[in-house]
């Protein structure tokens, strides 16, 4: 069974203001692109395929890289 949670750009943008007022991160703009960018991209190649690639693998080693890189700035 999956389950799917979709998150606007909005709502993306919305945390990442919310976490830039306690300390310095990268603009929410563009970490919200990174994410939608790299969730297209982590999908196409999870449809292509599905026997290959863990989708919540993927993602999980994603966010990690694309919050642990706004963190840095």
């Amino acid at each position: 069974m999956f389950i799917f949670c979709f998150i606007t750009e909005d709502e993306v943008h919305d945390l990442f203001r919310r976490d830039a007022k306690s300390e310095k991160v990268s603009p929410p703009e563009v970490i919200a692109l990174q994410i939608l960018a790299a969730m297209d991209g982590i999908q196409l190649r999870w449809l292509q395929r599905i026997d290959q690639v863990d989708l919540v693998e993927q993602w999980d080693l994603m966010m990690e890289h694309i919050l642990a890189q706004s963190n840095d700035s």
